[in-house]
């Protein structure tokens, strides 16, 4: 089944995953982009940190630490700072 995020009305974070939790996509749509994904799992919130703690319970210490450099370094990119 196809999941999309479509012009979200704020920058929203998003975590696809398989069936045994293991993150196969992540990322921030803005809002004027569209996210589509054929995963069934497909979890988003414009609260980072809220979306990373309701599913970092299955996220490996690696994988936590990828997806937080992966937004720190979109956030610097676009003068944001980083998320602390």
């Amino acid at each position: 089944m196809i999941k999309e995020l479509q012009n979200p009305e704020h920058k929203t974070y998003w975590i696809a995953y398989s069936d045994d939790k293991k993150v196969v996509h992540y990322g921030i749509t803005e809002t004027n982009q569209v996210t589509t994904t054929g995963l069934d799992n497909f979890e988003f919130d414009t609260d980072k940190q809220k979306l990373l703690s309701s599913f970092g319970g299955s996220f490996s210490k690696a994988e936590c630490d990828l997806i937080t450099d992966a937004f720190e370094a979109y956030m610097d990119s676009n003068g944001k700072g980083v998320i602390s």
